[in-house]
């Protein structure tokens, strides 16, 4: 049910910190002898109330609600898993409720009321309330019975996007599904596809453009994927029209040749359900038994609000499973599967790592005999030591693409059940463990910047979303934000804590301004150190420590030598010496 929640009488103070509570209107009330009701809670009211405050001049909350019988359900969100999106909003309430007469009988309602005007809006808000829905079954490899139900403010007519949502339920010979052979003609959902982009944009289908059909599909296919990957099978029950409004067609003046109101029938509100756990058996009729208000419109003398009401009764049913025989030989050809990739990359990485060592214990066998008067600080890695390296990434790509083409071809024809399950396995959908990586994004880049020339570092001018691919070498040195900017192009997803040999501590934001002036030495760029002797570090010893900065650091411009700050703990920073060294 939407509501309009107006503030209790019990006070007339107008300050924000003192308003009363948000209350139901007198009219509902009678129903609270019988039933409760799950609504937002009282700091979520009162943010929906702020923007009608500032919008409309009215300190009114209005939002949905979920109604149940106190004799027959009861809330239960004991395997609810927080997924960081919990909050009740005026678009959607999300319930599980368990029978009070059997523990396993148990089902969720959303109570939704989509965006009127953009698509992407309805799309994301129904996919709020699938992803809340599987918060309630983490547990469980299946999810539990769902009804959303309220204003879609959209038809669910083939080719638009929400549509893509119930794609995949059987036909049942409503306006919102394909019809037969309708989709067997590609042609023809574009034309579906085409008209659905117009009516949501209300503009004339001729004034659709490339990019907007572009959207569009773009739109669509995300959901499409989406409910692929997260095996949901839903369905509209075949509930009529319940709302009688002008057309929105602009090339129409929305007028008969009597000058009569031009009135088209809507299919706004539905149940959308779970066809594979729930059956629609009865509902009520709408417009399509009520003459006068198809004749007339909405609201009118009789009717006093713009959408009729409905109803509908449901039938529950176990979630169909796989048997355990089937089950436990999918499972174990899963775990076979990973087994021998893992085999396979482990057995890639070493015959590498071999050639490596055997090919720096040959180079450095003839840098030995190599006798030179003054050994040279810049050099280019040997040409064979180049060659290794792009022979082992090109072996790496490879191996990971046969490894992603075989857990594509694993997963390729298996049914919904199927899917469940392995995902329930997995922890992850199956199109995300199709395109898993099995090695190491980033043991490309570190070999590549462990090989470098030692005076200069590196940075990424590639773009590529997953890291360096081509590197521009610059010769000024590395300082604070330079070292950040060179972690974050060369290793984005990692974090700082997944690459300590390319990192370094977290800073307080208060003392970046003096830190900008303190010139820092990275792996890029190794330089000599001092020990507390003041004898010269090898460099064969700041390999070993694998990575080493050196800090030479000049007081800021206007910073007393005394002054100091603190950091994000309290503790007080001073002034660093002259020189320090960190490992």
């Amino acid at each position: 049910q939407e509501l309009q929640l107006e503030r209790a009488e019990d006070s007339h103070s107008n300050s924000s910190d003192t308003r009363p509570p948000f209350v139901l209107p007198s009219w509902i009330k009678p129903l609270l002898s019988k039933y409760q009701i799950i609504l937002p809670s009282q700091p979520q009211l009162d943010k929906i109330a702020e923007r009608n405050r500032r919008v409309l001049l009215a300190d009114v909350a209005v939002t949905n609600g979920i109604f149940y019988n106190l004799n027959k359900w009861v809330p239960d969100s004991s395997n609810k898993q927080s997924n960081g999106d919990d909050e009740h909003t005026n678009t959607c309430i999300t319930q599980a409720f368990r029978s009070v007469d059997s523990d396993d009988a148990s089902i969720v309602i959303s109570s939704i009321h989509l965006d009127a005007s953009r698509e992407e809006k309805r799309c994301a808000q129904i996919q709020r309330c699938l992803g809340q829905t599987a918060s309630f079954s983490s547990h469980l490899p299946y999810a539990l019975p769902l009804i959303i139900a309220g204003d879609y403010n959209c038809e669910l007519s083939i080719g638009s996007c929400v549509s893509a949502f119930i794609k995949n339920a059987p036909d049942d010979s409503t306006s919102s599904q394909p019809k037969e052979g309708e989709e067997d003609s590609k042609s023809g959902m574009e034309e579906h596809k085409l008209r659905e982009c117009a009516s949501a944009l209300r503009i004339p289908l001729t004034s659709v453009t490339p990019d907007n059909v572009k959207q569009w599909d773009s739109l669509y296919d995300d959901v499409e994927t989406y409910v692929y990957d997260n095996c949901w099978v839903l369905k509209r029950a075949n509930t009529g029209p319940t709302r009688m409004a002008l057309v929105h067609d602009e090339s129409n003046d929305n007028t008969t040749e009597s000058n009569e109101p031009c009135l088209k029938p809507w299919k706004l509100d539905h149940f959308v359900y779970t066809s594979n756990t729930l059956d629609a058996i009865k509902y009520w009729s709408t417009l399509e038994d009520d003459a006068e208000s198809f004749k007339t419109g909405l609201p009118n003398e009789r009717v006093p609000t713009d959408h009729l009401p409905l109803a509908a009764m449901f039938k529950i049913h176990s979630h169909p499973q796989l048997d355990q025989g089937p089950r436990k030989q999918l499972l174990a050809s899963l775990e076979e599967l990973e087994l021998k990739q893992d085999a396979d990359t482990r057995d890639t990485l070493v015959a590498i790592d071999k050639e490596k060592i055997d090919l720096e214990e040959k180079l450095q066998s003839q840098e030995l005999v190599k006798v030179e008067e003054k050994p040279k600080r810049k050099k280019k890695p040997h040409p064979e030591m180049i060659q290794h390296i792009r022979q082992s990434r090109a072996l790496k790509k490879q191996l990971k693409q046969t490894q992603s083409k075989e857990r594509e071809q694993f997963v390729s024809g298996r049914c919904v059940l199927e899917r469940m399950e392995l995902q329930h396995a997995l922890e992850m959908t199956c199109n995300e463990w199709k395109r898993k990586e099995e090695l190491n994004k980033h043991e490309d880049i570190t070999d590549m910047l462990l090989t470098v020339d030692a005076s200069l570092y590196e940075k990424s001018r590639s773009g590529k979303r997953l890291g360096a691919i081509k590197v521009q070498r610059y010769s000024n040195n590395a300082i604070h934000c330079d070292t950040i900017n060179i972690h974050i192009d060369t290793s984005p997803a990692s974090g700082l804590e997944m690459s300590p040999l390319l990192s370094i501590e977290p800073q307080p934001v208060s003392v970046i301004a003096y830190q900008q002036h303190t010139r820092a030495i990275t792996a890029f760029n190794f330089h000599e150190l001092l020990n507390d002797l003041g004898e010269v570090v090898s460099d064969d010893s700041l390999v070993s420590f694998a990575s080493a900065f050196s800090f030479i650091t000049t007081p800021p411009t206007g910073l007393p030598s005394s002054a100091s700050s603190t950091d994000a703990s309290g503790a007080a920073v001073v002034d660093p010496p002259s020189r320090l060294s960190l490992v």
